[in-house]
């Protein structure tokens, strides 16, 4: 995914998707790995430009928004490891959502998203699950 052109290219040459229908690129659990000097928003960017109007972009991607500690931590662990992460503000991920129309509820909390209420009526906090979902429809 750090190289997009590499990627569409691959895609386009494969005609496995028709470019003259709505096509869904879901990036879901993946953002968080694609650090800033891989400039992650002009990926995204060139991931939709191909894509005709009315295709959706799905995200979910981690946040310290609700627990920065934790998430911290989390990102040490990550990087220390060999995996470098950046985990993301809304603000900051509602960037990868420019030009698109969200879908209700909007960029939220993942759980929160259409949420069909849990089965023994418990609800997890924002902090405990810490993952922003968002689905935009490209114009």
């Amino acid at each position: 995914v750090t190289d997009p052109d590499a990627l569409m290219s691959a895609v386009e040459d494969s005609q496995v998707l028709d470019f003259d229908q709505p096509i869904a690129l879901s990036l879901n659990a993946l953002m968080h790995f694609i650090t800033d000097p891989h400039d992650p928003f002009a990926i995204v960017r060139r991931l939709l430009d191909p894509l005709p109007a009315g295709s959706a972009l799905a995200i979910n991607h981690c946040t310290p928004d609700f627990d920065p500690v934790t998430w911290n931590k989390v990102a040490e662990i990550y990087t220390s490891s060999g995996t470098p992460v950046q985990f993301r503000s809304h603000s900051d991920v509602r960037r990868f959502f420019d030009g698109l129309d969200l879908i209700e509820p909007g960029l939220c909390c993942c759980h929160r998203w259409r949420p069909a209420g849990p089965a023994d009526g418990t609800e997890p906090t924002d902090a405990q699950i810490g993952l922003l979902a968002g689905v935009g429809i490209k114009r």
